[in-house]
């Protein structure tokens, strides 16, 4: 593992008031409960601690790749060398206002669904038993038995990374998924304007403002003002318009954008019948009781990678601890001693079997993140099947 200076560091400095710990166990912050270790996890329990860290990441040249509720990743093996920031069940809390609510990133989506149940609010049914965290959960669209999370947000509070990079000097930026952004800030692919808030607007939907008002760490290798500054630089809104929803992406994917909170409106009153009827059906249906980190591959229109995969007899396949799951063909699961390796190359004969049985290319739902990790489905192996 990469040995940043910046890690050797006295924690009465930086770090001094953050939840944080050295040669942390990544494998213990996913559901898939695979991966190495990371130099540092940070555990901010505010937005104004988040924004602190990144700031500092960006500042010092350090990778970051922030966690959520863990729910949708496969770790590398290797482990991370950078930050990971812990944001799922640390960054949490539901803050009513104005017919919706605002929600802090790291709040999981079964707060959000206990918390539109309790107060009556239609349209968040579908997130009963689904894992995860709110940030994560928006910037990827979430979602199942026709709702999608992206669709309800109507307001999303941001960091650009890009802009906090530029804001330091620096010719690159850091995605939250660890990777790094192009050298050429010019290529980097262009994103939707975020529609600014004006006026009255603004003060019937934010609450108040954490940046710019809760007193952050300071610190000799970053002062106070050029976090608020790089802050005020970089952050960023966006309207339900602009996120652009998409089945699993939005305007938000791609890692460069950091989630610190999100403002979501309600349809109609709540359907207890609906929620009912989706817990009977996950529990039916899904794996339960085990380590997985959700459905491993996208639907491609009308065609089901769980179903080819079912017909192929392919339930029950086993490499290593990691395995085909017997209820849903969909599931790939953790027997308790799986590797990220057993994982990607159980995903690797999945999809070549269904590849020459049925010319479909399946493509990857999860992320493997990590040294040496690449995204899912655009990089690497998992790029051609008929070339591997």
């Amino acid at each position: 593992m990469k040995d940043f200076s910046v890690f050797s560091m006295d924690f009465s400095g930086f770090f001094r008031e953050f939840s944080a710990r050295k040669d942390a166990e990544i494998s213990k912050m996913t559901t898939f409960g695979v991966g190495g270790r990371t130099a540092l996890a940070v555990y901010p329990e505010s937005v104004a601690r988040l924004a602190a860290v990144v700031a500092f990441a960006a500042k010092s040249d350090v990778p970051v790749l922030v966690l959520g509720g863990g729910s949708n990743v496969l770790v590398s093996d290797a482990g991370f060398s950078g930050i990971v920031i812990r944001a799922g069940g640390v960054l949490r809390g539901i803050l009513p206002c104005r017919g919706g609510f605002w929600a802090a990133a790291g709040t999981y989506l079964g707060e959000i669904f206990r918390f539109s149940r309790d107060n009556d609010l239609g349209g968040f049914e579908f997130l009963r038993s689904i894992p995860g965290a709110v940030g994560a959960s928006v910037v990827g669209n979430a979602g199942c038995f026709g709702g999608e999370i992206a669709k309800r947000a109507k307001i999303v509070q941001a960091l650009d990374l890009k802009k906090l990079a530029e804001f330091f000097g620096k010719p690159r930026f850091c995605g939250t998924d660890g990777f790094f952004g192009e050298t050429d800030f010019s290529a980097v692919e262009n994103t939707p304007s975020p529609r600014e808030l004006r006026g009255n607007e603004a003060e019937n939907f934010l609450p108040e403002n954490e940046l710019a008002t809760e007193k952050n760490p300071t610190a000799p290798i970053l002062p106070e003002s050029d976090i608020r500054e790089a802050v005020r630089a970089s952050e960023i809104f966006f309207d339900g318009e602009a996120l652009a929803p998409q089945y699993r992406r939005t305007a938000l994917s791609g890692g460069r954008f950091l989630v610190t909170r999100v403002f979501f409106e309600g349809v109609g009153s709540f359907d207890a019948g609906f929620a009912d009827y989706v817990a009977r059906k996950r529990a039916e249906t899904q794996p339960r009781g085990c380590k997985t980190a959700g459905s491993v591959f996208l639907r491609d229109g009308d065609f089901s990678p769980a179903k080819a995969i079912d017909d192929l007899g392919l339930k029950g396949l086993r490499v290593g601890g990691a395995y085909v799951h017997p209820r849903h063909a969909g599931f790939i699961a953790n027997r308790s001693d799986a590797s990220a390796s057993d994982v990607l190359e159980l995903i690797g004969i999945l999809r070549r079997r269904v590849y020459e049985a049925f010319g479909r290319e399946l493509r990857t739902e999860i992320n493997y993140v990590g040294d040496g990790a690449f995204r899912l489905n655009q990089r690497g192996i998992f790029g051609s099947p008929v070339s591997e």
